[in-house]
C-alpha cells in the first residue's frame, strides 16, 4: 500500500491532515481523528478529499517539511477535488505529493493550500506536467474557477494562469510534444425536451497553443471543430470561454482554426514556400519562352 485516506500527512494544517480526509467530523473515541467509518454512535462520516488524478515525476533535490530528510526521486502529485464547505460555503483546495521513496511519516505532504497572492485555492481536478515551462498544471472543473501552474518544489509557488488558458469546465489536461496544451471540458449541457435523461451538447476539447512553448501567460486558445455545428444547433455554452475581464493577457477563444486539430502550424509554412517555388518555376519558364 503506497497511500491511502487514513494516512496523516506529515505536515497538517487545520483540518487538513489526512490523506483522503478532513476533521471536519472527529471521531467521538478521538476528537483529533476524523469520523473515517460512520456508525451507529456516529452516523456521520468526515469529508473525504477525493485525491484525482495523479501525475508521476522523477525529481531530484526535493524538499519537504522535514529538512533532515532525504526524500528520494520518485513523486505522485495530486490534486484533492473535494473539500468540507466553510461557514460561507466555500471549500478550501490544495494539494499533495506523495513520496514513493519515503518512509510512512514523510509519505504524503501538503504542498499548498494559497495561490501566490494569498487567495484559498479552489478544489481541483485534472492534473499534467508541462515540461517545457516546468510546472504542474491544475484543472478546476468550474467556469467561476482558476486553472493553475504550479512549482514542483516545496512549499509550492501557485499562480492562476486564467488570463491565458482561460476558466471552463476543464477536467482533462495535457501536453503534446510541440508544448500545446490539450483540455478536456466535463460540463453537462440542459435536459433535452422531451427526455428524461438525455442532454444537450455542453463540454468541448480546448487547445491552447503559446506563443513559445512554456510560456503560459502569452498564446491563443482554441476550441476543436465542431463549434459552429453546436453553435448552429443552439447548444453553444460560452460562459466561461471568453476573455476574462480585468485582464490584458485574456484568453483569446477563436471558432476558427486555420489548421484541422492535431496539425501543427509549420505545415501552413511548407505550403506557402512550395507556392512561392511554383510561381517561381512559372517566372523561369515565362523569361526562357521570351528569350526564344
Amino acid at each position: 500500500m503506497v497511500a491511502q485516506g487514513s494516512m496523516r500527512l506529515e505536515n497538517p494544517q487545520g483540518i487538513i491532515g489526512w490523506f483522503g480526509y478532513e476533521n471536519d467530523t472527529p471521531s467521538p473515541d478521538d476528537a483529533t481523528v476524523p469520523e473515517m467509518v460512520p456508525g451507529f454512535v456516529a452516523p456521520a462520516e468526515a469529508q473525504k478529499t477525493e485525491p484525482d488524478k495523479n501525475t508521476y515525476l522523477v525529481l531530484k533535490d526535493q524538499k519537504g517539511a522535514d529538512d533532515s530528510y532525504d526524500y528520494g526521486t520518485h513523486f505522485l502529485f495530486q490534486g484533492h477535488e473535494n473539500a468540507a464547505a466553510n461557514t460561507t460555503g466555500q471549500k478550501q483546495g490544495y494539494f499533495t505529493r506523495i513520496n514513493l521513496d519515503a518512509d510512512t511519516r514523510h509519505r504524503v505532504t501538503l504542498m499548498a493550500t494559497h495561490d501566490n497572492t494569498g487567495a484559498p485555492l479552489a478544489t481541483i481536478d485534472g492534473s499534467t506536467w508541462d515540461p517545457f515551462a516546468q510546472r504542474l498544471l491544475f484543472t478546476t472543473e468550474n467556469a467561476g474557477a482558476p486553472t493553475y501552474a504550479a512549482t514542483a518544489s516545496y512549499p509550492s509557488t501557485v499562480e492562476d494562469v486564467s488570463g491565458a488558458l482561460g476558466r471552463g469546465g476543464y477536467e482533462g489536461i495535457q501536453n503534446d510534444s510541440a508544448g500545446n496544451i490539450w483540455i478536456v471540458e466535463d460540463i453537462g449541457g440542459a435536459v433535452k425536451a422531451g427526455s428524461i435523461a438525455a442532454r444537450m451538447p455542453n463540454s468541448f476539447v480546448y487547445r491552447y497553443v503559446p506563443r513559445q512553448a512554456g510560456d503560459l501567460h502569452n498564446g491563443k486558445l482554441q476550441v476543436a471543430p465542431g463549434l459552429e455545428r453546436c453553435r448552429a444547433a443552439g447548444h453553444l455554452r460560452v460562459a466561461g470561454h471568453v476573455p476574462i475581464a480585468g485582464s490584458d493577457r485574456a484568453a483569446n477563444v477563436r471558432k476558427d482554426i486555420r489548421h484541422e486539430v492535431g496539425d501543427h502550424p509549420r505545415h501552413g509554412r511548407r505550403r506557402h514556400r512550395a507556392i512561392q517555388r511554383e510561381r517561381a518555376g512559372k517566372s523561369r519558364a515565362r523569361h526562357a519562352l521570351q528569350a526564344a
